[in-house]
C-alpha cells in the first residue's frame, strides 16, 4: 500500500485489495536475480527497461520485484498477455479504502 501513496498527490479512492493465487505451474521471475544493477532504486531508467522487457517479451506471467519504497516488501506485478495468466486465480477482491487520516 506505501507504493501506492507515494505515487498519488492525493489518497486514491475507489480501490480494490484483492487475495491472488499463483499455482506453482505459473512461470515466475523474480528481478532480484541478476536483473537489476546495485543502484536499481535510483535508476529509473534501468527499472522501466527491466519492466518493459519482462513485458514485451513475455518472459513470465509474474515478475517479483523489490520495493524500492519499503525496503524488505516485494511487489508482484502480472503479465495479463502471458499465456500462463490464464492460471492465476483471484478467489476474493473486495472494495478498500485507505484510513481517513491519510491526506
Amino acid at each position: 500500500m506505501v507504493e501506492i501513496l507515494v505515487h498519488y498527490a492525493a489518497v486514491p479512492k475507489g480501490m480494490c485489495l484483492s487475495t491472488i493465487e499463483i499455482p506453482d505451474n505459473v512461470s515466475v521471475s523474480d528481478a532480484s536475480s541478476g536483473l537489476l544493477t546495485a543502484d536499481w532504486a535510483r535508476d529509473l531508467e534501468i527499472t522501466r527497461t527491466v519492466g518493459s522487457t519482462w513485458y514485451k517479451k513475455q518472459i513470465s506471467a509474474v515478475l517479483i520485484v523489490p520495493s524500492c519504497i519499503a525496503h524488505g516488501e516485494k511487489n508482484y506485478l502480472l503479465n495479463t498477455q502471458h499465456p500462463d495468466f490464464e492460471r492465476v486465480r483471484f478467489p476474493s477482491t473486495e472494495p478498500f479504502e485507505f484510513n481517513p487520516r491519510l491526506k
